[in-house]
């Protein structure tokens, strides 16, 4: 299955038919999740004769709320659907 065509066919049509996205793995309305990592890190500056705060994230694969399946694709047309939508005047 190829998963960036039916997910961007799953936007495009619930675009046209008005309604939420639905999850092509389990059919049902696409709640995405997606878990962000922040670590905080004291590391010693010479220079400021002090530990200064540095902060790295990290995250996770956007999954369905409903059955787990991950897939990067369920963000990626979010910009473009809704893009396309300014363009044609639709509430989406």
């Amino acid at each position: 299955m190829n998963t960036i065509s039916t997910v961007k066919q799953e936007f495009m049509q619930a675009m046209q038919e008005g309604r939420q996205p639905n999850c092509p793995y389990c059919g049902k309305p696409l709640q995405v999740e997606q878990t962000q990592h922040d670590y905080i890190r004291w590391e010693w500056r010479r220079d400021h004769r002090q530990f200064l705060k540095a902060t790295y994230g990290d995250a996770g694969a956007p999954h369905c709320m409903a059955c787990g399946a991950a897939d990067e694709n369920f963000l990626t047309f979010t910009s473009e659907v809704s893009g396309l939508c300014a363009k044609l005047g639709l509430d989406y």
